[in-house]
């Protein structure tokens, strides 16, 4: 099965806010400029499963649109990471002794009032593999997911063996599209490689 992971392209807030799990706007411009170079990276005829907030779902639906595909779900666990109290506020106005000591651990801390890296890898990883059975199940060959990069960062990380302490080693950029690749083997197991990451 080949599982293509797509990221929202850029959203319209000002640089240097922290949005997380906001509902922002999509940067029009980008959506138009990007749409047709991120369908041409997917095949056709696929089911788009999404992340609720508008920069993904909106997106979802145009890419399944243009490559005669389906919407075939809203998950709520595909979402960003969600921030608390910073969301919405410039990264640089934040209270310095909060962010530095998110930074030297935001595996298992959190920002007030939001959720910590762990909380969003099991419920993303929930997510992932609930879909990769279903879509099996259903003998898909293909599926596409349309989050963020937190949501997607964690789907690259887990295909590659590391620790969601090792969130800083990948990678997912603004409209792009990367591929996984997963098998099922004899034994009922899994076995997945990272094909390609931001095309």
């Amino acid at each position: 099965m080949e599982i293509y992971l797509v990221r929202h392209t850029r959203p319209g807030v000002p640089e240097g806010t922290c949005y997380g799990r906001t509902d922002v706007a999509l940067d029009e411009a980008d959506f138009e400029k990007r749409l047709p170079l991120i369908a041409d990276h997917l095949p056709r005829g696929m089911p788009f499963y999404s992340s609720p907030a508008t920069r993904c779902s909106r997106l979802a639906g145009a890419l399944a649109s243009a490559t005669a595909g389906a919407l075939a779900g809203i998950d709520a666990r595909l979402h960003e990471m969600h921030f608390g109290d910073w969301e919405g506020r410039p990264w640089d106005e934040l209270p310095r002794h909060e962010t530095e000591a998110w930074t030297r651990d935001i595996v298992n801390r959190a920002p007030p009032n939001g959720e910590n890296f762990a909380a969003m890898w099991e419920r993303v990883s929930a997510f992932y593999c609930g879909a990769v059975e279903a879509a099996h199940a259903a003998g898909h060959e293909r599926i596409a997911i349309v989050g963020h990069a937190g949501s997607l960062k964690v789907l690259v990380l887990r295909t590659l063996g590391m620790a969601p302490a090792q969130y800083g080693l990948a990678d997912v950029a603004q409209g792009r599209v990367s591929r996984i690749d997963a098998r099922k083997t004899a034994d009922g197991q899994w076995f997945e490689r990272l094909m390609f990451l931001n095309r």
